[in-house]
């Protein structure tokens, strides 16, 4: 098996793993060169460089170990500028930038870091909101980055202007600190029985189910237009495929609390 072993390569793992022990606590946010993270941890592990099993297989596609059992120099050199770029990446605040991301909560909340300060990160909710100063080391225990989407899991979620609550599907994504949820097509239909408009923003917003198309619909009053919302399918965290519909673009959905923790 042929192993990747190049500066870009060596580089990437390093970043993941001195971004994973920032989060984690072992590695503080404020290290300002590669030499600074020796302080703290084993720095010359990061890459991998310390699994055996990988430098074998490294060292033997480089020609194998010279006669007095070093590594091959393309080997020392390749590792030699790859920190370099760290420390060129830490010391232009790269890894502070690279914290700065979508995190997820253990309650499913999410969460985005937009600044670095010391020991401290500024996060708002995802998709806006007022933004509050926590400690990092707390809040990197009890929230983890977003790797691709998020899955979905039910939650119950209201509107602005409806005093009753449904039943949805959300994957934690927000616009502006709403909420964005899905429907089942059941639910979609009592919430079209229930309220032909309702106030948002104080605009009118009329809802429908076009059984042509098997979609939602909804008319937004600013924008003289009826939108459409396609049937889709999504998979939830229990490995369901549910068939849902979004409603209301732009509406003020408000989250109250995911389903399995009421």
């Amino acid at each position: 098996m042929t192993i990747t072993f190049t500066v870009e390569s060596v580089v990437t793992q390093m970043k993941k793993d001195i971004l994973a022990d920032m989060r984690n606590g072992h590695v503080p946010l404020f290290v300002q060169t590669f030499s600074d993270l020796h302080e703290h941890v084993d720095a010359n592990c990061y890459g991998n460089l310390c699994d055996d099993a990988f430098m074998d297989a490294v060292i033997e596609q480089f020609g194998g170990r010279d006669e007095h059992e070093g590594m091959p120099d393309a080997v020392l050199a390749i590792i030699n500028m790859a920190q370099d770029v760290i420390t060129g990446w830490i010391t232009r605040d790269g890894h502070k930038q690279d914290l700065c991301t979508n995190y997820r909560h253990t309650s499913g909340q999410m969460y985005t870091v937009v600044a670095v300060s010391g020991g401290t990160v500024k996060i708002t909710p995802q998709g806006g909101g007022f933004v509050s100063n926590v400690n990092a080391v707390e809040f990197f225990k009890d929230c983890k980055p977003v790797t691709g989407d998020p899955e979905y899991r039910p939650c119950i979620v209201s509107v602005d202007g409806v005093e009753s609550m449904f039943r949805a599907y959300s994957n934690g994504y927000r616009w502006n600190g709403w909420a964005i949820p899905l429907f089942e097509k059941e639910q979609l239909l009592e919430i079209v029985a229930l309220f032909k408009h309702s106030l948002c923003f104080g605009q009118a917003q009329y809802v429908k189910f076009n059984e042509v198309l098997d979609a939602s619909a909804w008319y937004d009053e600013s924008e003289e237009e009826w939108i459409s919302g396609a049937v889709q399918e999504i998979e939830t965290a229990d490995g369901d495929t549910v068939e849902v519909y979004p409603l209301g673009d732009g509406w003020c959905w408000n989250h109250i609390a995911w389903f399995d923790e009421i």
